[in-house]
């Protein structure tokens, strides 16, 4: 033989023909330089032959080698054996050949380095998700990556972790205007408009009231604020989970979430706003004498989502604000209706439907309706909704900046990207407004790995709302060559927020106090607790509770400590006689 050292390689698991010659006939044979022609023999070879005993290849008289038995790497495993050949006379080969097959590992294009469960302790900052993710493609040569990472929160309260305070407290923590009027408050003897309503609790103790697409709710006016020259600056704020419409009409018919008609100072002014399909529109009527209404509307996926998102409209006509979960939304249309019927000039409110016309007018005598009997109301009320509202308020007057709106309702956790200054060349990332979606582009698995492993989860509130969120990886790769490109399978794991233990309160100073006589009789008296110093220390547990709601294996202990400036104050009791 005139080619002595034939080297071929084998992925694990295949079977396939090899050729000493250097031929490979299977998806799974890769020759490890190259295609590589080797005559055997100067004559005609007839046959061939293995000398190396109990090897588990055979050769054909064709010269292909072939395994016997699926082959099992071991890390990179190496067979060697020794091959003759014969011509047609048996005569043997003066050289034989030597064949080396290198067994690799089979490998599967797929996320490494990455783990299932993660955990976050509150109060830490932001956490790495992936810090030592990386991307394997076997070596296939590819041009373009994408992938998206998605943390769901929306079982988490309203949609996600915000700021538990009262509607009242976080108004004041954040600067917001005075003058809110709620339009769906507990029901009570003062008001009763809202007992008619299926209700539940909420964790803020705000109730939320199910609207079921027949049933609507008026205001009586008496609640309501003063109109005056004001009813072209308002603020509309409310939560809503719209549910869509019920036996196939989901989408087809608007529903009306609230339509009022404003008295100003002898003149009538009429605002409706609804919701119809993933629209959400504002129509507003500045003067009913004009008969040209001017209508907004904007197209968003969280309307029609079927989860919580709070909404505050604003307007200051003739510019309107819409803000979804603390983001601004520009309206998609703004178009002029024309002349239109306008609506009776009688100052009313509806939630959950509108009036159309022809109506039996409830009498309202102390905050109750009367005068509905006859089935008047039913057959003159229309476009009702469907869904769930809470802490529905209209503020007359000056509106609320965008730095206080997002004070108040953006969310306190999400997904975030901050290593901007390393990131490689090509790289792109977008974070969607409720930054419960991180995508990446890029071109190279290298630098698209390390972009990866800097993807962070952030929660900024002290005491989150511990338990489960549940995490998932969906990439997409293009490569050089269309055909047989590599598929990259989903990742799903979770994130877990631990319980924070409730913080310890320590007090500390002087234990005695002594003074003359002489201070005591003045004006301010003496301190009581002159050094009094009072710290709230938090330690976060890492012993599963209850609230988990994925296995995990194990149990952790005490993780850290920290000390918080929350709680110090001093103390400016005085004592005088």
């Amino acid at each position: 033989m005139t080619s002595t050292s034939l080297p071929q390689s084998l992925e694990s698991g295949c079977s396939g023909p090899l050729s000493p010659r250097g031929v490979c006939t299977s998806v799974c044979c890769v020759c490890r330089h190259g295609t590589r022609t080797a005559p055997l023999s100067t004559v005609q070879v007839c046959f061939y032959q293995i000398l190396t005993p109990n090897v588990p290849f055979t050769i054909d008289n064709d010269g292909y080698i072939k395994n016997t038995q699926p082959l099992q790497a071991n890390g990179d495993r190496l067979i060697r054996f020794t091959v003759t050949a014969y011509d047609c006379g048996k005569k043997r080969a003066v050289e034989d050949a030597e064949v080396e097959i290198q067994v690799k590992p089979i490998c599967k294009p797929s996320w490494k380095g990455w783990n299932k469960r993660i955990e976050y302790v509150p109060g830490t900052g932001s956490l790495a998700l992936f810090p030592s993710i990386h991307l394997e493609t076997c070596e296939e040569p590819i041009w373009n990556i994408q992938a998206t990472v998605e943390i769901q929160t929306s079982h988490i309260a309203k949609g996600c972790d915000r700021d538990n305070y009262s509607e009242k407290s976080l108004r004041k923590l954040c600067g917001a205007a005075a003058g809110d009027v709620d339009l769906l408050p507990p029901p009570s003897p003062l008001y009763n408009w809202t007992h008619s309503l299926p209700i539940q609790d909420t964790q803020d103790s705000s109730p939320v009231y199910w609207f079921n697409g027949s049933q609507s709710v008026e205001v009586p006016p008496g609640r309501l604020p003063a109109g005056g020259g004001a009813a072209d600056h308002l603020t509309l704020s409310f939560w809503l989970k719209h549910a869509g419409g019920s036996g196939g009409k989901a989408g087809k018919e608007e529903e009306v979430l609230l339509c009022n008609t404003v008295q100003n100072d002898g003149s009538f002014s009429h605002y409706t706003l609804a919701v119809h399909g993933c629209r959400i529109s504002f129509l507003y009527w500045s003067l009913l004498d004009s008969a040209r209404p001017v209508k907004f509307l904007w197209k968003l996926e969280q309307v029609c989502d079927v989860e919580w998102h709070h909404y505050a409209l604003s307007l200051e006509f003739p510019t309107v604000s819409l803000y979804v979960d603390g983001v601004t939304y520009d309206p998609a249309l703004i178009h002029d209706n024309g002349a239109l019927t306008p609506p009776k000039r009688q100052a009313r409110l509806m939630i959950g439907g509108c009036w159309t016309g022809g109506e039996k007018r409830p009498d309202w005598k102390g905050g109750k309706a009367s005068g509905l009997e006859g089935g008047g109301k039913r057959t003159s009320v229309g476009r009702f909704l469907r869904g769930y509202i809470s802490g529905l308020s209209l503020r007359l007057g000056p509106v609320d900046s965008r730095e206080v709106i997002e004070c108040l309702y953006s969310c306190k956790e999400g997904l975030q990207y901050t290593d901007f200054d390393s990131l490689g060349k090509g790289m792109k990332v977008h974070v969607n407004p409720a930054q419960s979606q991180l995508s990446l582009e890029g071109d190279d698995a290298a630098s698209f790995s390390r972009a990866l492993q800097h993807v962070e989860y952030l929660n900024s509130l002290q005491f989150p709302t511990p338990g489960v969120r549940p995490l998932k990886l969906q990439t997409s790769v293009r490569c050089v060559s269309d055909e047989g490109c590599l598929s990259v399978p989903d990742l799903d794991g979770y994130l877990v927020v631990l319980q924070p233990d409730a913080p310890q309160v320590q007090l500390t100073g002087s234990p005695r106090s002594a003074h003359p006589i002489s201070d005591f009789q003045g004006t301010l008296g003496v301190p009581i607790f002159p050094d009094l110093r009072i710290t709230c220390t938090v330690s976060h547990s890492l012993t599963p509770n209850k609230l988990e709601r994925a296995p995990r294996a194990g149990k952790g202990s005490l993780l850290s400590q920290k000390m918080f400036s929350i709680c110090k104050y001093g103390a400016h009791v005085n004592i005088s006689y």
